[in-house]
């Protein structure tokens, strides 16, 4: 071995135990100092401050981590708490989110507060504001709601919606559903220990091998399908001033709408309304945790309201068990009911989720809202017309226990579409680098291929859909291996979780250069940026081969103070994952304090003169992949023999200075761009074709041939 060779490999080898030697040490400190004890809460001294007169901080229960409220009278009002205690769910800094609550005897939230949190998008990228405003729109609210985060500009359901509709967070949706999650978690635990009404039965589901046959009303006869016929009559009472559009010419026998509502996981309900491959249809993926509840409608009204989104929350009905409201969405399923069930104006099947507290054994209720609005200068008037079912006692059974299934479930669920697409894409780009050679030529094909690629990974998976992959990532990774906090967090975010697997797999398969090159948002925005350059006649500055060299080991140095600092507990230490820019120009979109705009665009106008500087010199995560990327198997670039000596093409045009004079690829800077391979199998490019093309010709050989025949390396390159 060449000894330039044993010196790169030595060099890269002391890299790599510079930075597992760091990590170990500044885990090893994060041990023996405690920083594992996150899930403590701030204890009753620091709770009293929170709690303003006349409203007092009363006994601590023995039983659970909970305060009693008191009025100035000392009576009795509710309960405070810290969700750290009861429901410590890791943020995506592998820390739980500390919110201190207030909840009246009556299930009402009377304050809702940030204690102590480390979401990366909210400690230096949004800052505290946005996270404190949206706590702050539970206050008021009733646990017994039904909270749907929604979009952050703001925009609410129609005046008819049952669900409670918060403003969500622009650049923070995974972290504002952990938010979410942590807040109804704690609360929903202290109002099934502590208020009246609530405490938990065991879950009833249908017998599954008991079916009778009935016609539809018996069905209704026998209380398994439920009904309401809403009148002029009841339109008049309901709302006497002025009606619902539509209703105003009703007399008051004439029906507006009937409905009928009914759970199909009663096999006698299910299989009498519809043909047994039918249901299966309509109900056919992922129900273990839910009941289909079925809704048919006759008449001029309606339950969907104008904005009606298949697979979401609908705004017009709600259904209800208790004192608590049930979390119900639309299945979007293919309703096709037996031929004598037929002749319903809508339908349409939810999904009721038993895991938050919904028992399809006691007696439920769905409300449909209608609304009424003399103008767009007055609020609408609302009413509400309830139709409950209890079906039978013998048609249920109780099962010893039921499997639960993880929260972040639900966002895979909401962007199915999206993850269709995003696999889609990952799945065309993946086999179009395994066919590298024939996207390869012409260059032109190569070219359109990556900019379109280049525009989706920016546009789709960076801006719409966040998923920029971070040296946070595997900070949490490490924080949750050692402190014991588990990587479900990783798991709210659909996008990143799906582009990690991949990432990790091309790293065995051809190095770091198919995520670096091809799925890093903010590597695509550098190379746009210095495409624009180049359309602006900016020169491209080649960097010295030593100072290149000497500067690409700087990046090593920025992921041993990043795992540093992310361990030794200080707020610097916090504060050095800024060196990585990603959450400014890609999570928040440059929406953030200035100077952090300015050191993030400042490396984007950096690369039209160095190119793609940044991911070269200073990325931590490249640094990581470049160090784990040595395991790769393969050797995938075509190697000649005339590669280096004589011909230096490849070497003179490779902008990531990751071809050695010798020809060989320095796979651990490779960014799999596939100039190089287009030119080594371009006759009209690559200098060793070229020379043999021109030697046949002279040699008057019928076809121009090439006998030059390609290699690859043996040996891995450093």
């Amino acid at each position: 071995m060449a000894r330039q060779d044993r010196r790169r490999i030595a060099g890269s080898v002391r890299a790599g135990l510079c930075v597992l030697c760091a990590s170990l040490l500044f885990a090893a400190i994060a041990v023996f100092t405690g920083s594992a004890a996150h899930a403590q809460g701030r204890g009753e001294e620091a709770i009293a401050r929170l709690v303003m007169a006349p409203i007092q901080l009363g006994a601590k229960d023995p039983n659970l981590p909970v305060w009693r409220v008191l009025d100035g009278g000392n009576a009795p009002i509710g309960w405070a708490f810290e969700t750290i205690e009861l429901a410590p769910i890791p943020g995506f800094s592998g820390t739980p989110v500390n919110l201190f609550v207030m909840i009246d005897d009556a299930g009402t939230f009377m304050k809702v507060s940030v204690l102590d949190h480390n979401e990366p998008v909210f400690v230096s990228g949004l800052g505290p504001q946005p996270l404190n405003e949206f706590v702050r729109q539970y206050e008021g609210r009733s646990l017994a709601s039904a909270f749907k985060i929604g979009k952050a500009e703001g925009k609410s359901a129609d005046a008819s919606s049952t669900a409670v509709i918060l403003d969500g967070v622009a650049k923070a949706t995974a972290s504002v559903n952990i938010v979410n999650d942590t807040l109804l978690g704690a609360s929903l635990k202290v109002a099934r220990e502590k208020l009246s009404g609530v405490a938990p039965r065991p879950t009833a589901l249908p017998i599954a091998d008991r079916f009778e046959e009935m016609t539809f009303d018996e069905l209704v006869a026998a209380g398994l399908v439920g009904h309401r016929t809403i009148t002029g009559a009841d339109i008049a009472k309901a709302f006497p001033t002025y009606s619902p559009e539509g209703t105003d010419r009703l007399f008051d026998d004439d029906v507006y709408m009937e409905i009928w509502v009914a759970d199909l996981g009663i096999p006698t309900v299910g299989l009498n309304l519809f043909a047994e491959d039918g249901l299966e249809r309509a109900v056919s993926r992922n129900w273990e945790h839910e009941e289909p509840i079925l809704i048919l409608v006759k008449g001029n009204g309606t339950v969907r309201g104008p904005d009606f989104v298949p697979r979401a929350t609908p705004d017009r009905v709600s259904m209800s068990q208790g004192e608590f409201a049930v979390s119900i969405r639309d299945s979007d399923a293919s309703i096709e009911p037996k031929a004598g069930v037929s002749g319903f104006d809508e339908a349409m099947i939810l999904r009721a989720d038993r895991r938050l507290g919904f028992n399809p054994g006691d007696p439920w209720t769905l409300n449909v809202r209608l609304a009424a609005q003399k103008n767009i200068l007055e609020a609408p008037v609302t009413a509400d017309f309830p139709i409950t079912v209890s079906a039978p006692a013998d048609y249920f059974e109780t099962p010893v226990a039921e499997d639960t299934r993880p929260a972040w479930v639900a966002a895979w669920e909401d962007r199915a579409v999206e993850i269709g697409v995003l696999l889609a894409f990952v799945g065309v780009v993946v086999a179009a680098l395994a066919m590298q050679r024939r996207i390869a030529n012409p260059p032109r094909l190569l070219d359109g291929f990556r900019l379109g690629a280049l525009a989706v990974t920016l546009g789709f998976i960076g801006w719409y859909g966040q998923g920029q992959l971070s040296v946070v990532n595997i900070l949490v990774v490490l924080k949750g291996l050692i402190e014991g906090t588990g990587l479900s967090v990783m798991l709210y975010d659909p996008f990143s979780t799906l582009i990690w697997p991949v990432t990790i797999v091309a790293l065995l398969v051809w190095g770091r250069g198919t995520f670096c090159g091809w799925f890093c948002p903010f590597g695509a925005l550098q190379e746009f940026a210095s495409r624009i350059g180049r359309a602006l006649g900016i020169r491209v500055i080649t960097v010295p081969a030593r100072l290149d060299h000497s500067l690409k080991y700087v990046k090593y140095g920025v992921l041993v103070l990043i795992i540093g600092g992310a361990f030794s507990g200080t707020a610097f230490g916090e504060k050095l994952v800024e060196l990585e820019p990603f959450k400014t120009a890609i999570t928040v979109g440059f929406d953030r304090e200035w100077t952090y705009v300015a050191y993030a665009a400042g490396l984007i106008l950096l690369s039209p003169f160095v190119f793609k500087a940044y991911c070269r010199y200073l990325c931590p995560l490249g640094a990581f992949l470049a160090i784990t990327g040595r395991v790769r198997m393969l050797n995938w670039i075509p190697r000649r023999a005339e590669c280096g000596t004589p011909c230096r093409l490849c070497e003179k045009r490779c902008q990531y200075q990751a071809i050695e004079r010798s020809g060989k690829i320095d796979y651990a800077e490779c960014f799999q761009c596939l100039d190089c391979v287009s030119i080594h199998d371009d006759v009209s490019t690559c200098v060793p074709l070229v020379i043999e093309r021109k030697r046949t010709r002279r040699a008057g050989s019928g076809q121009p041939g090439v006998t030059v025949k390609p290699r690859r390396e043996n040996a891995v390159s450093a």
